[in-house]
């Protein structure tokens, strides 16, 4: 039965028609609202509660922190309840009404006062800041009830609050200000804690301005983008109209700046065609700007200007600015021009497209001729040119982004991008072939036009490196030593790590990721940093299974992993590894052990 108290509180937040209509169900939500360390009861702890978007009601908890709350049993407004009491964090729950259970536990977890200030940049206050804290959150049931407990900065730029979880393993602080720019700086929890987090903010300037055309007349409907003076990006001074051509305007930004004014004059057609190799037009080709430089300092990369060509292959920008301008042309099937320069002039622009580069091949093992099972195949530019009556050869460096695993001694490429962007003709191409235990193989220069290539590869196989590993005895039953194949690489080379165990008669340890069975399975670990990049797992004799379902290994083993030299001073470099295993024998099993092993790579000047 609810006191008279109550059932004012809650037939006032579900509306007149409660009132009117005696035969409404309602059902009841007996809450408790507890110590979230101890359990215990929280006497004269506060709810607010709210039912859709009608008014919100507050309880107090009695002595054994119990609150009853009446809602109507078929609702499906919402239903959102918070608890409080000084001293512990706020939190929140909201159900359906429908949904909401008959008794529900809210844990109020014991909170600590944090604090900080906000200053300007001449470390002067900031008034009325907004501050926002982010705190750990659970991704179901109650949370912390941040957005119902705004704060802002005092006359002295200081702020405060008493209702942080004590637990937070983290607390995020954000800053914001209309006349500021905002900030998210990084403040420590202790200084949080001792009230002396410091944020500073930026002033901010408002630009504004009209614009208007070579008449004097205003420009309804011009874009405006604002960016730094070296030059835009998308969505961030550059003023744009449909009929006339954009410009660039720079500004110093500051507080109070004077409205600017912009004027648009009228530009040039450009007209282009774009055909393929036969002087066919090509219609549906994407027209793309990728950078326009003006007259002043600075560019507009990237303004999002593009055009789709006609069925003859043609469009034209009547309003195009009189300076040149860096465009892609693409469509799906031909490969792509970047990057290519382009200026008005009163001839008609002629861009050629060639088809896609296609080649295929295999890769077989030069003694027995059987497909190589696995390889990675990676291409880079060539440039042949003629200088003073002699060919010049320009290559790329082999470049990770652009390697490609294959299998099964096949390999199809197909590339709609070039390597190389930029450059009048479409540029030849160059492929090499690496594989664990064959030499790598560079193919010859490849003609662009060569398209469709079938290009083979005959790897020759390398015997295993040399490694000296002393025997195991006494009280090591494992041991173990490293070794790297080639013994030198250059940046954009692969090199294959190798780890070899001896393991004491009557001994075993366990595979690797996977154990089968409760015991450590071996992990091994390798690291350059800035100098190699792991570029594939970790590779390991396979286990054998055990009629517990444990995957071990026994005697001898031999671990690998392919990585690439990604850059580093030309030199030698100290290559440090860790094997992490558990030993066992029929009696007993040891604890996990580490063997840290040391082995020499050296990395030569790149050359191209």
């Amino acid at each position: 039965m609810m006191s008279a108290k109550l059932l004012k509180v809650a037939w006032r937040a579900i509306g007149a028609g409660v009132l009117m209509a005696s035969s409404v169900l309602v059902s009841a939500l007996e809450l408790r609202l507890l110590d979230g360390m101890t359990g215990q009861p929280l006497k004269d702890a506060t709810v607010v509660w709210r039912l859709g978007t009608n008014e919100a009601g507050t309880l107090s908890a009695d002595a054994n922190g119990r609150v009853e709350i009446s809602l109507p049993a078929t609702g499906s407004n919402p239903v959102r309840i918070i608890g409080r009491k000084q001293g512990y964090a706020p939190m929140t729950m909201s159900w359906e009404a429908r949904n909401a259970p008959v008794r529900f536990d809210l844990l109020l977890p014991e909170a600590q006062h944090m604090g900080g200030r906000v200053m300007d940049e001449s470390g002067g206050p900031v008034v009325g800041a907004e501050v926002k804290l982010i705190l750990p959150q659970r991704l179901a049931g109650p949370w912390v009830a941040v957005d119902d407990l705004p704060l802002k900065s005092d006359s002295e730029g200081r702020w405060g609050c008493d209702w942080v979880p004590k637990n937070a393993a983290y607390v995020y602080v954000e800053v914001s200000h209309p006349d500021y720019l905002s900030s998210d700086d990084g403040v420590t929890l202790e200084a949080l804690r001792a009230g002396t987090a410091e944020q500073k903010l930026f002033s901010a300037a408002t630009v504004r301005g009209r614009v208007f055309d070579e008449g004097g007349e205003p420009v309804p409907g011009a874009t405006v983008v604002l960016g730094s003076e070296d030059g835009l990006w998308p969505g961030g001074d550059g003023v744009k109209a449909a009929k006339a051509a954009p410009a660039l305007r720079l500004i110093e930004v500051k507080r109070e700046l004077p409205s600017i004014e912009v004027r648009l004059t009228r530009g040039v057609p450009l007209r282009v065609r774009v055909v393929d190799e036969a002087g066919q037009p090509i219609p549906e080709v994407k027209a793309t700007v990728d950078e326009w430089q003006s007259e002043t300092r600075g560019s507009w990369m990237f303004p999002g200007w593009e055009w789709q060509t006609d069925a003859d292959g043609r469009f034209v920008w009547s309003n195009a600015p009189p300076q040149k301008a860096l465009w892609t042309f693409n469509k799906s099937g031909l490969m792509s021009r970047g990057h290519h320069a382009v200026s008005p002039s009163a001839e008609e622009q002629v861009i050629t497209l060639s088809p896609a580069f296609r080649i295929r091949g295999n890769v077989t093992d030069a003694t027995t001729g059987q497909p190589v099972p696995e390889f990675v195949l990676t291409p880079r530019f060539v440039q042949i040119h003629s200088t003073a009556g002699a060919a010049v050869t320009n290559v790329g460096e082999w470049s990770e982004y652009s390697r490609k695993p294959c299998s099964d001694g096949k390999f199809s490429l197909y590339y709609e991008y070039p390597l190389l962007s930029g450059t009048r003709d479409v540029h030849d191409w160059q492929f090499r072939v690496e594989a664990d235990g064959y030499a790598s193989a560079v193919s010859r220069a490849v003609r662009d036009k060569e398209r469709g290539l079938q290009l083979d590869f005959k790897l020759e196989p390398l015997p295993l490196p040399e490694i000296a590993v002393a025997a195991p005895a006494g009280t090591k039953p494992v041991t173990a030593a490293a070794a790297v194949q080639p013994g030198s690489a250059r940046p954009g080379d692969s090199i294959t790590l190798f780890v070899k165990l001896r393991i004491a008669p009557g001994h075993h340890i366990y595979a690797l990721e996977d154990s089968g069975c409760r015991n450590l399975p071996t992990s091994l670990d390798a690291t350059l940093p800035r100098v190699l990049k792991p570029d594939g797992s970790w590779v390991g004799p396979e286990p054998k299974v055990q009629k517990d379902g444990s995957r071990t290994i026994a005697v001898e083993a031999l671990f690998r992993r392919r990585f690439m030299v990604e850059r580093g001073e030309a030199r030698k470099h100290k290559l440090p590894v860790k094997l992490r295993y558990q030993v066992c024998n029929e009696a007993l099993c040891w604890p996990p052990e580490n063997i840290v092993l040391e082995t020499e790579l050296e990395v030569l000047a790149s050359q191209r």
